[in-house]
């Protein structure tokens, strides 16, 4: 593949197959200054969340550590008559360079209910990441920037405010690499627990065979934040979060203004 200052930098990173710190250089070799990347803004979020006929708490954040690295959260809370019957946390710290994330460790634990756990953690140079699933464990070949599970969702966000139509990266999960494949359906306005927003509708496309289907919202004028998402799975169960109120770099998120008009997005 030919590179040059116009090639551009998503379709670059995601098809040069070498390790992820060395494609960074070379990068920044080639691209004009104008091209090196725009920091995320950081973002604490809160939903109004349900697990079928469960009610549940989420909350989402991005931060910047002392040292430099990037710290993503996200913890759900099921609740039972108002008592935390499970929860699920996971972390991320990861790099951000030329847009894009890059992974240095990842970590989901499950309290409670369905008790289990899980992490990552990458090789300095990319080539590798070693996990444990429960009492499992193992190391992964990386090739192409391979992403875990929660940061992935910056990368689908980044690709969306770029005007991309069609995204695939690679995550890996569960001790295996797989590729993620996502359509933007187009723009929906929706009423949340946090009012009125303008957002992307975007859907997961899987596998022939894999029943699972998750769509999500991101607000077209914060950052494409998560404002919403919709999981149902094989066994008929529906996940959801709606937007309750957050903020994206120390500014708080506000909806549109009312409208005789609006109509939510459907499910």
């Amino acid at each position: 593949m030919m590179l040059s200052s116009h090639t551009p930098i998503h379709t670059v990173i995601h098809t040069v197959s070498c390790p992820m710190p060395l494609l960074l250089l070379l990068l920044v070799c080639l691209l004009p200054t104008t091209a090196l990347a725009t920091e995320p803004q950081p973002f604490e979020l809160h939903y109004a969340a349900s697990y079928d006929d469960f009610a549940a708490t989420a909350a989402r954040s991005l931060q910047v550590e002392a040292n430099g690295q990037w710290l993503m959260h996200s913890r759900v809370e099921l609740q039972l008559f108002g008592s935390v019957v499970s929860s699920i946390d996971e972390s991320s710290r990861f790099q951000w360079q030329l847009d894009l994330p890059l992974p240095r460790d990842y970590l989901f634990e499950q309290k409670g209910i369905g008790s289990r756990k899980r992490s990552l953690s990458f090789a300095p140079d990319g080539s590798s990441a070693s996990f444990t699933v429960n009492d499992n464990s193992g190391t992964l070949a990386l090739t192409n920037p391979t992403y875990d599970v929660l940061n992935s969702e910056l990368v689908l966000r980044a690709r969306v405010a770029a005007g991309d139509n069609d995204i695939a990266f690679k995550v890996a999960d569960r001790g295996d690499v797989k590729q993620h494949h996502y359509k933007v359906v187009g723009p929906e306005t929706l009423i949340l627990p946090a009012g009125r927003f303008a957002s992307v509708h975007v859907e997961r496309l899987r596998d022939a065979g894999d029943d699972r289907t998750t769509d999500l919202w991101l607000a077209s004028d914060h950052e494409f934040v998560l404002v919403k998402l919709l999981q149902s799975e094989p066994d008929g169960d529906t996940i959801t979060l709606e937007l309750k109120q957050g903020s994206v770099g120390g500014v708080a998120i506000t909806p549109l203004a009312p409208t005789d008009h609006t109509t939510a997005a459907a499910p």
